[in-house]
């Protein structure tokens, strides 16, 4: 998402603007850059961005823009993210980061545990999975460090904790070297 689609969400969101005319705007900040040339053998017949009559508010803009605030997706939000780091994102990502969960106090307590770079549907995927600063900490108690995020998710989908781990009669506090 590009800087001029973020100050129209914030401008929609904050409520500046009517939905309608966040959807107007995106229009006019997309038709500013250019289309992909269609792929050989291929005709494009209409745009895809002058489908909705006579408003000249393509439905589809009207469509991301909804979908964006029934997901809470709004100004703050953003800032947020932008405040941890996380940028540049499309309409999509935020919406799948708002919708899983992600937010920056997440974002920082997975840094300082030491995952610095995670990209959005990393995070996504760990929140999605229930891994949270508290999971990550079991499992370094447990002996398990330097894991993947796609570890992370194989280990509690597969229900290693704690209790389980105990059960099993495994050490609690086991050198990770000795695994």
């Amino acid at each position: 998402m590009d800087e001029a689609q973020v100050k129209i969400l914030h401008m929609v969101a904050d409520g500046t603007i009517t939905p309608e005319q966040g959807g107007e705007l995106l229009d006019l900040v997309d038709e500013e850059q250019p289309e992909p040339a269609p792929a050989a053998g291929f005709v494009r017949r209409s745009s895809p961005r002058r489908s909705a009559g006579q408003s000249g508010v393509s439905q589809e803009a009207i469509r991301r823009l909804t979908e964006a605030s029934i997901h809470g997706v709004n100004a703050a939000f953003i800032r947020e993210l932008g405040e941890h780091g996380i940028s540049d994102l499309s309409l999509e990502e935020l919406i799948e980061l708002r919708v899983h969960g992600v937010s920056g106090t997440f974002i920082r307590e997975m840094r300082e545990l030491g995952f610095d770079h995670l990209t959005a549907k990393e995070l996504a995927e760990l929140s999605i999975h229930g891994i949270n600063a508290d999971f990550v900490r079991e499992m370094v108690d447990l002996g398990f460090v330097d894991l993947t995020p796609d570890q992370l998710a194989e280990l509690r989908t597969h229900g290693v904790n704690r209790a389980a781990h105990e059960a099993a009669g495994e050490p609690v506090t086991a050198d990770a070297e000795e695994r």
